[in-house]
């Protein structure tokens, strides 16, 4: 079964911002748990179920609602997950967000 997709997909010349799906449960274990990404990090996935779980969470979240909504960022090419983007709507004030970018650290520019 496809998840829906709740907006657009985002493309600039080399990258893609889209929902967060099932099929990224691997690879955004991988470099949520890698040692260098977990340094700088608030959340980490114990299991590739919490993962999976997580990215399910996403599909029943709005976007323009008080919390976190979390984005993937692939390559535009093969639509490869190589991190994700974090978007938090203020409780206080739904017009302000604080944004949280993690990039797998193969991806990350030196």
């Amino acid at each position: 079964m496809k998840q829906s997709e709740p907006y657009k997909n985002v493309l600039t010349e080399r990258l893609c911002l889209r929902c967060l799906r099932l099929d990224d449960t691997e690879k955004m274990f991988a470099y949520r748990s890698h040692p260098e990404v977990l340094q700088y990090q608030s959340w980490q996935p114990r299991s590739l179920e919490e993962i999976q779980s997580f990215i399910s969470s996403m599909v029943m979240r709005e976007l323009n609602t008080p919390g976190w909504y979390q984005i993937g960022i692939a390559l535009r090419g093969d639509g490869g997950l190589i991190g994700d983007c974090g978007i938090h709507v203020l409780e206080t004030d739904s017009r302000i967000v604080e944004i949280a970018i993690t990039i797998a650290p193969a991806f990350q520019a030196v």
